[in-house]
C-alpha cells in the first residue's frame, strides 16, 4: 500500500484485476451490510502498465499495540454478514470462491513454480514438499459450516478512520471458508515472533465456539506454507525474499524454531506515482 500525499489516497497495486474487482464488490456489499470494512473510491482498478490499482481513501495505520480482541471482533462482522452476502452475490451473479480456491489451489501453484525454479535442491526438496502436502493432508479434519471469512486480516490490512474506527481493507483473500480459517491467523503470526496471547484475544473477539484447538492449529500450518511458498516464488526475483527463503529452508532441515521475517514487497508503481511506502508492514509475505 502506498500514499498519493497530494490527493490524500492509498493505492493498491497488482496484476490480479478479478481479484480487485471482487474485493471492491465485497467492501461495498459488507459496508452496506453494516460491517466495518472500507470501501475503495472506485468500483473497479484501474490499468498502468502490467499492473492494476485500486485507490482507498487515506486513513492512519494501527498503533503497534493493536487490540486483537477488536481485531477479533471485526473478523466477526464480516462472518455476520455471510448471509446477506450470499443472496447478494446470488441476486449479482457474483460467485464468491471458496478456501480452495484462494488459498489451496494457488498454495498447489505456487509449489510447481519453486520446484520449476530449481531452488531448492536434494533432500531440502523432498523436505518441503512434505512440508507442503502435509499441511494440506491436515486440512481434511477440519470442521465447521463454511462462513465469510475475510482470509487475512492482520495489522497490516487494518486502518483507522478520522472517526476513530477500526476498519478492515484488502479483501482480495476473503472467501467461504471454515471459521478457522480466520482464527488461525493470529496463531500463523507467532512464526512471525507475535505473542503467544494474541490468539485467545482474537478468539474472544471472534465470539464463535465449537472450533477445536486442533482445527486452528491445521490452519496455521497451512498457514505457513502459503507464506513460505509465497516467499519462494519471489526469491528468484529478490535478494532479500531469496536470503529469508533460505534461513526458513534451513530451519525446515535442522528442525530449528527461528523468528520469521516479514519481507516487504516492493512496487515498480510506487516512484511514478510519486508515492511513498508508509503502510505499517506486517507479514507481507504471506
Amino acid at each position: 500500500m502506498f500514499r498519493d500525499t497530494a490527493r490524500e489516497i492509498a493505492v493498491r497495486v497488482t496484476s490480479h484485476p478479478n481479484d480487485q474487482r471482487l474485493s471492491a464488490w465485497l467492501a461495498d456489499r459488507l459496508a452496506t451490510c453494516g460491517a466495518p470494512v472500507l470501501r475503495p473510491l472506485e468500483p473497479a482498478p484501474r490499468r498502468v502498465g502490467d499492473r492494476f490499482i485500486t485507490l482507498w481513501p487515506w486513513c492512519d495505520a494501527p498503533s503497534e499495540s493493536v487490540d486483537w480482541r477488536a481485531l477479533g471482533g471485526v473478523a466477526r462482522a464480516v462472518r455476520e454478514c455471510t448471509h446477506e452476502i450470499v443472496l447478494n452475490a446470488r441476486h449479482d451473479g457474483v460467485e464468491l470462491p471458496s478456501f480452495e480456491q484462494v488459498f489451496v489451489d494457488v498454495l498447489r501453484g505456487r509449489a510447481a513454480q519453486v520446484e520449476a525454479a530449481d531452488i531448492v535442491n536434494g533432500r531440502d526438496s523432498e523436505r518441503l514438499t512434505a512440508f507442503v502436502d502435509h499441511s494440506i493432508d491436515r486440512l481434511s479434519s477440519t470442521h465447521g459450516a463454511r462462513v465469510l471469512a475475510h482470509g487475512d486480516l492482520t495489522p497490516a490490512n487494518l486502518v483507522v478512520t478520522s472517526e476513530g474506527d477500526l476498519v478492515a481493507i484488502d479483501l482480495d483473500k476473503a472467501c467461504l471458508a471454515p471459521p478457522a480459517c480466520d482464527l488461525a491467523i493470529p496463531e500463523f503470526l507467532h512464526w512471525f515472533g507475535y505473542p503467544a496471547h494474541i490468539a485467545q484475544a482474537f478468539r474472544m473477539g471472534y465470539g464463535v465456539s465449537g472450533v477445536s484447538d486442533a482445527d486452528v492449529v491445521a490452519m496455521a500450518t497451512f498457514r505457513a506454507a502459503y507464506s513460505l511458498l509465497s516467499l519462494g516464488v519471489r526469491a528468484p526475483l529478490e535478494e532479500r525474499a531469496r536470503v529469508e527463503f533460505g534461513r526458513r529452508i534451513a530451519a525446515l532441515r535442522d528442525g530449528r524454531g527461528i523468528e520469521w521475517r516479514s519481507i516487504p514487497k516492493s512496487s515498480s508503481l510506487a516512484a511514478p506515482l510519486g508515492s511513498t511506502p508508509t503502510r505499517h508492514d506486517s507479514v507481507r509475505d504471506r
